[in-house]
C-alpha cells in the first residue's frame, strides 16, 4: 500500500536472499509495482510506459523484459520463498490480476498476499 516505508522496505530487500527467502530480481527498480503493472495488464500498450523502462522501448519490448526477469527469479529460487515488492501491484485491474494469478498458480503451489495498510492518523500526519 502507499505511503507505509515500501520503500525502506525495498531497499534493505534488495539483492537479498538466503536459504529460506530470495528477493526477486526484474529489472532495476528494487520496487516490482510498475513492473508487475505492466507485464499482466492485459492492455500493456495503453497508458504511458512507466518510468523503470526510460521512455524508450515499446510495450512489447518492455514486458519481454520483465518477463524475463520474471522467469529467472522464479528459476532461482531453488525450493525458498520469492518475494515481490510494490504498492503499484494493488493497482491492478481485475482482468490483470486475474492474469497475474494465473501466471502464479502455474509455477507455484502456495500463493500469498500479504498488505500492510498504514494506521490512518499516521497516514494523515
Amino acid at each position: 500500500m502507499h505511503k507505509t516505508g515500501s520503500t525502506s522496505i525495498q531497499r534493505s530487500f534488495r539483492g537479498f536472499e538466503n536459504d529460506h527467502f530470495v528477493y526477486a530480481r526484474l529489472g532495476g527498480s528494487a520496487n516490482h509495482g510498475a513492473l508487475i503493472r505492466r507485464a499482466f495488464a492485459v492492455n500493456p500498450g495503453q497508458g504511458p510506459l512507466n518510468s523503470d523502462d526510460g521512455g524508450n522501448s515499446d510495450a512489447r519490448d518492455f514486458v519481454s523484459k520483465v518477463s524475463a526477469g520474471l522467469e529467472r527469479s522464479i528459476a532461482g529460487t531453488k525450493g525458498r520463498t520469492l518475494i515481490f515488492s510494490g504498492e503499484g501491484i494493488g493497482e491492478l485491474s481485475q482482468p490483470d490480476l486475474t492474469k497475474l494469478r494465473y501466471y502464479f498458480r502455474e509455477g507455484f503451489d502456495d500463493l500469498t498476499v500479504v498488505a500492510y495498510v498504514r494506521p490512518p492518523a499516521a497516514f494523515i500526519s
